[in-house]
């Protein structure tokens, strides 16, 4: 594949039709307030229905028996000729005509892996898209894929069910993530922003970008997180953190999101967006507030309340006797 040809599928896997002659940023007057007034075909950032990122409430996101393990088909296996790119807002990686897909843990269908790319801080408190229970963590993973049925990601942007987005939080350790390190390692060829992509050299595993232990995640519907925000995007986003060291965090904060003397692409995060009544599933049970504790919190309340003689229930109208 000539280089060249990388152009296209990255500005439209990334953020959608149309934004390829369109500028934005995070920050100033091209920030994350005033999207909604971009002149981008299909423009959704100002919509209030499903907007991403949220936060993630672990104990008022709901157990689904239905949501079964995600199956990462031909993740095992080395990506295909991928190039790595800094396009000004992110560092990305694609792998064109991957064979990898993603299926099963409640998705309705089968997703095309597309790209990955990331989110991060200009320092390690900060980063992350999402929050959970109330933390942003330094940095996160997003593994984009298109269902099959929809052919494109043009396509599959114009249908609620279009996109599925696998999601990785990463958190500081002492010691660095050998897994990461081939990818980290090229970060060095793309310092500043163009819009040709860099052949890899190394070999890219996706199965060791991901948390090593848990499948455990969260399910919610949402839409990409850059113009033009399209809701199109069902998120599957881990519990299971993945390390990094310090210094590793560090090689992404040396990318530009110009040329050599523009300023350093960091906080590359939109801010968090209501939920508007989503529900936020889970394919786990809670080890923070098991059910029996709220069975039997709720038993007890129920029965101060009667021994009160429900006086407290007559006045708030929840009694007729």
């Amino acid at each position: 594949m000539a280089v060249t040809a990388l152009l296209p599928l990255v500005l439209t896997v990334l953020v959608g039709r149309g934004t390829a002659n369109t500028h934005w940023s995070y920050s100033g007057p091209t920030g994350p307030q005033n999207w909604g007034k971009l002149h981008i075909d299909g423009n959704q950032c100002s919509s209030d229905s499903k907007q991403s990122p949220v936060e993630i409430l672990t104990d008022y996101a709901i157990y689904s028996r239905r949501l079964d393990d995600l199956e990462f088909m031909l993740y095992h296996e080395p990506l295909r000729n991928p190039y790595i790119v800094n396009n000004g807002h992110t560092a990305m990686v694609v792998e064109e005509d991957s064979p990898r897909f993603i299926e099963r843990g409640g998705l309705p269908g089968k997703y095309i892996f597309a790209q990955l790319h990331f989110h991060w801080g200009s320092d390690n408190t900060r980063g992350s898209e999402h929050f959970v229970d109330g933390r942003q963590y330094p940095m996160e993973l997003h593994l984009v894929h298109y269902k099959e049925d929809y052919g494109s990601v043009a396509e599959a942007l114009r249908n609620s069910d279009g996109i599925a987005v696998v999601a990785v939080y990463f958190e500081v350790s002492r010691k660095h993530n050998n897994q990461y390190m081939n990818l980290i390692s090229e970060l060095q060829n793309i310092r500043t922003m163009s819009d040709r992509g860099v052949p890899i050299q190394r070999q890219i595993v996706l199965n060791n970008l991901l948390p090593r232990r848990s499948k455990d995640f969260f399910r919610y519907n949402g839409s990409l997180t850059t113009p033009p925000c399209s809701e199109a995007v069902i998120f599957s986003l881990f519990r299971e953190t993945v390390p990094l060291s310090a210094g590793q965090l560090e090689q992404f904060r040396k990318l530009r999101v110009g040329n050599e003397t523009s300023p350093v692409l960091v906080d590359n995060y939109r801010p968090l967006q209501p939920l508007r009544g989503r529900t936020v599933l889970r394919n786990f049970r809670s080890s923070a507030r098991p059910q029996t504790e709220v069975h039997v919190g709720l038993v007890s309340l129920l029965l101060f309340l009667l021994a009160s003689g429900g006086g407290w229930w007559r006045e708030c109208g929840l009694l007729s006797i």
